[in-house]
């Protein structure tokens, strides 16, 4: 007796279809292995930027309205727990402000001395806080708008709910996809995505004067 041929599955089909459309597609654990370190450096820096300027235009909004907010006149016949609130969201969205815009200040003053992997480590701790400090600041600036409009009890609820939908979409899903792509890259992921030290690449020398000798060796 003929044994069936399994049928294959739909999204077999679809993988095949899309590899003779596009190309054979990489999986996410595999990187490119002709990427040199100043290169993936250079390219991690770049993306990092491209995230910042998003954050940095929502709390730079945000740490606008909330300056203003203290010239109105209203938190002055605040209670304490409102003009406490005002504090805790005013100070975190200029915190928050100071963190996300530093990866461009280092930038500046470390410009072209070969420090572009310490910049990406030091622009990722950065954005990493400074969007912690980010959500402070909007659950803060969602209780005291909602307190003012609602009550105290209902308005807690209101920002407890946000706060949790933040969490979720900020921490616990990219935190388990985070997981679940080390798992399968490896122990030793950590150890080649930060590398415990980086040698920075030789400078160009400038040009020499002609009675002044030339020493590569003491570039940095």
């Amino acid at each position: 007796m003929r044994e069936q041929q399994e049928a294959p599955r739909p999204g077999a089909l679809i993988g095949r279809l899309f590899e003779r459309t596009v190309g054979p597609t990489r999986s996410r654990h595999e990187v490119a292995t002709d990427e040199s370190e100043l290169e993936r450096s250079q390219r991690n820096f770049n993306e990092l930027l491209q995230e910042l300027r998003v954050a940095q235009a929502g709390v730079q909004i945000l740490f606008a309205f909330l300056l203003t907010l203290a010239f109105t006149g209203r938190l002055a016949e605040s209670g304490t727990f409102v003009r406490a609130n005002y504090m805790v969201a005013l100070l975190s969205a200029g915190a928050s402000a100071a963190l996300l815009i530093a990866p461009v200040a280092q930038h500046r003053v470390l410009f072209r001395l070969g420090s572009k992997p310490y910049l990406v480590q030091s622009s990722h701790r950065m954005a990493s806080a400074g969007l912690a400090l980010l959500l402070v600041s909007m659950v803060s600036s969602v209780l005291l708008a909602s307190d003012a409009v609602l009550a105290l009890p209902l308005a807690l609820v209101a920002t407890a709910a946000i706060a949790l939908w933040f969490v979720a979409l900020w921490v616990t899903v990219p935190w388990a996809e985070r997981r679940s792509a080390l798992a399968e890259r490896g122990p030793r992921s950590r150890a080649a995505r930060w590398p415990a030290k980086t040698s920075r690449p030789a400078l160009h020398p400038r040009a020499a004067a002609p009675d002044e000798p030339r020493d590569i060796s003491t570039a940095t």
